[in-house]
C-alpha cells in the first residue's frame, strides 16, 4: 500500500466531512477509542498506519470501505472497453471515432492518431502500474486497469498467465536491483501488442517525418529503438517506388516532394531519424549466419559439378513431326542459349538482337543497357526523347523487360559465383578422389536473427526474454552508433552494413 496516498485520502475524507482532527479524536473516545490528535495527524501524512479496529471505525464512520483506506481512494467500476478504442478492430473502432471530434491537423490519419495518443497514455500507466504492483502499493482500481490492459494491449510469454505475472513481478520487490532493472525484468515476460509499437514498416516513405511516428517514438523502449535500426541490416525501409510504377507517377511524385526520389537517402535519414531519436546498434538484436557441417560422398558432389560444367547439353529439336534430341558441347555459351531461352533468349530476339549480339551483352554486362530499353520503348511507340528513368518506367510492365529484369542478373550469378565455384570443386575434388578421399565436409550458413520485419520482430522478443538487463546494456553500442551517424553522408547504404552491421571483428564499447 501506499502510505502517502492513504494519508491524503483519509485527510480529504475528513474535510469533506467538515471535522477537524480534533472532533475526530473525540469521535473516536466516544467509540471507546484512545486515539491522540497526533495519532490522527501521523496517519494523514502517512507515517503511520491505523490498526485493523481503527480502520474499521474510520471506514465506517466515511462510509467507505477498508481497502479503499488501504487503496487511498475509492473503488470505481470501470467499463474500460468503452474507454480505449486501440485494442478493437479497425472498422467498430473506426466507427466510434466518427463520434469523436476530429484532431485540428485535418491531415493526420484520424484513426493512427487516436491510437497514438491512447497508445502513450496506455504504455506510461502500464508502466506505473506494474511498478506500483513490484511495491505493492498499486489499487484496486488501477490493478483492474493493468489487468485490462495485460488482456487487450500486451501478450504475454506462452509460458505466463496473468497470475503467474503478477507472481513474477512481486518476487522483483525484494531484490536488491535498481528501478530500470526491475521495469526490465517486468518486461521480459510481455511485449507491446502491434497498436502499441512503432514498426519498421511505419518508417516507410519518410514516415519519420508525420507527428504521429515522432510521438509513438517518443514513448518507445530503448530495446524497441534497438530493434529497429537493427532492421536496417537486413531491409532497406519499404518505399513506394515511383520508378516501378510509370512516367507520371514520377513526375507527380517529384512534383509533390521537390525532388527524385532516392532510396538510398531516405533510408539514410531513417537510419538518422532513429539514432537521434535514442537507437542505438545493439550486437543482441543483430543477425549473423550460423554454419552447419554436412558430410556428403565425394563422388556425389563430383558428379553434379560434372553434370553443370561438363556432360553434353542435350538440345531438343522438333523435325518432321517428330522429336530429335542433339547433343552439344557444355560451354557458356550453349548453356546460356539453351537453359535461357524461354527468359532471355527469346525477348532479345523480339528486339532484334542477333544471337551473337545478345550472348555478348548478356555476358559482358552485370545489368541491362540503356540501349535495350530505348530499343524495346521505340518498338513500343513509347517516346524516347525523355530521361532514361522516364523511359524505364513506362516499360515496367511489359513482360519482356519484365522477364530481362529477373533473369539477367540469374545468369550473371549463375556463370560467375555458383558455377566458378563447381569449377574449383570438379578440380579439387578429382584429385581427392583419385587420392582415396571418399567424403566431402562442407558448411552450410542459414542467417539467425531473421530476414524480415516479422522474424526479427520475433528475435528481439525472445532475446529479450533470455538476457538480463546488464546484458542488454552491454551490447548497445554508443561510440559505433556515433561513428555511424557521423558516417552517413560518406558511406553507401552497403558499406555501412558492412561495417556497422555485421558481428564478426566489432569491437564491444
Amino acid at each position: 500500500m501506499n502510505k502517502i496516498k492513504m494519508g491524503q485520502f483519509l485527510k480529504k475524507l475528513r474535510n469533506d466531512k467538515h471535522i477537524s482532527q480534533e472532533k475526530l479524536a473525540l469521535k473516536f473516545e466516544n467509540d471507546g477509542f484512545e486515539v491522540s490528535i497526533n495519532a490522527i495527524s501521523s496517519w494523514e501524512k502517512g507515517k503511520t498506519i491505523p490498526d485493523i479496529d481503527k480502520l474499521n471505525f474510520l471506514a465506517s464512520f466515511y462510509d467507505v470501505t477498508v481497502d479503499d483506506i488501504l487503496d487511498g481512494e475509492m473503488y470505481v467500476k470501470t467499463d474500460f472497453d468503452s474507454i480505449y478504442l486501440i485494442h478493437k478492430t479497425k472498422p467498430s473502432a473506426y466507427e466510434d471515432l466518427l463520434k469523436r471530434p476530429s484532431p485540428e491537423d485535418s491531415t493526420v490519419n484520424e484513426y493512427f492518431h487516436t491510437i497514438t495518443e491512447e497508445g502513450e497514455i496506455i504504455r506510461k500507466r502500464f508502466k506505473k502500474y506494474v511498478m506500483e504492483l513490484i511495491d505493492d502499493t498499486i489499487s484496486r482500481n488501477d490493478k483492474e486497469e493493468l489487468i485490462f490492459f495485460l488482456k487487450n494491449c500486451y501478450v504475454l510469454n506462452d509460458d505466463q498467465n496473468i497470475t503467474s505475472y503478477f507472481s513474477a513481478l512481486r518476487r522483483l520487490k525484494n531484490q536488491k536491483i535498481s528501478q530500470e532493472e526491475k521495469w526490465w525484468e517486468a518486461q521480459k515476460y510481455i511485449h507491446p501488442t502491434d497498436s502499441l509499437i512503432l514498426s519498421y514498416p511505419n518508417l516507410s516513405d519518410e514516415g519519420f517525418l508525420s507527428p504521429t511516428v515522432q510521438r509513438r517514438m517518443n514513448y518507445s523502449e530503448p530495446w524497441e529503438k534497438d530493434y529497429l535500426l537493427a532492421m536496417i541490416q537486413i531491409q532497406d525501409p519499404i518505399c513506394d517506388d515511383p520508378s516501378r510504377a510509370t512516367s507520371k507517377y514520377i513526375e507527380r511524385y517529384e512534383k509533390e516532394h521537390g525532388k527524385q526520389f532516392d532510396k538510398e537517402k531516405i533510408t539514410k535519414d531513417t537510419i538518422r531519424f532513429l539514432i537521434e531519436n535514442g537507437a542505438m546498434i545493439n550486437r543482441n538484436f543483430l543477425s549473423y549466419q550460423e554454419g552447419k557441417v554436412y558430410r556428403t560422398r565425394l563422388i556425389d558432389t563430383l558428379e553434379k559439378a560434372h553434370n553443370t560444367l561438363v556432360k553434353p547439353i542435350a538440345v531438343c529439336v522438333d523435325e518432321d513431326e517428330s522429336t530429335k534430341f542433339f547433343y552439344v558441347e557444355n560451354n557458356k555459351r550453349n548453356r546460356f542459349f539453351t537453359r535461357y531461352d524461354f527468359h532471355l533468349v527469346r525477348p532479345l530476339r523480339k528486339l532484334g538482337y542477333s544471337y551473337d549480339e545478345m550472348f555478348r551483352m548478356v555476358d559482358s554486362n552485370d545489368k541491362i543497357p540503356d540501349e535495350v530499353y530505348l530499343r524495346a520503348a521505340k518498338l513500343k511507340g513509347i517516346d524516347t526523347d525523355r530521361d532514361i528513368r522516364y523511359i524505364k518506367a513506362d516499360l515496367n510492365f511489359d513482360n519482356e523487360i519484365f522477364s530481362l529484369e529477373n533473369y539477367w542478373p540469374k545468369y550473371r550469378k549463375e556463370e560467375y559465383d555458383d558455377n566458378l565455384l563447381r569449377r574449383d570443386e570438379l578440380g579439387m575434388f578429382e584429385k581427392e578422389l583419385s587420392e582415396g578421399v571418399l567424403t566431402n565436409t562442407k558448411i552450410v550458413f542459414h542467417w539467425v536473427g531473421g530476414n524480415d520485419c516479422f522474424e526479427k520482430y520475433s528475435y528481439v522478443i525472445k532475446q529479450k526474454a533470455d538476457m538480463n538487463y546488464q546484458t542488454f546494456k552491454n551490447g548497445r553500442q554508443p561510440k559505433r552508433t556515433k561513428e555511424l551517424l557521423e558516417s552517413l553522408d560518406s558511406l553507401t547504404i552497403e558499406q555501412i552494413r558492412n561495417k556497422f552491421f555485421q558481428l564478426g571483428g566489432q569491437e564491444n564499447d
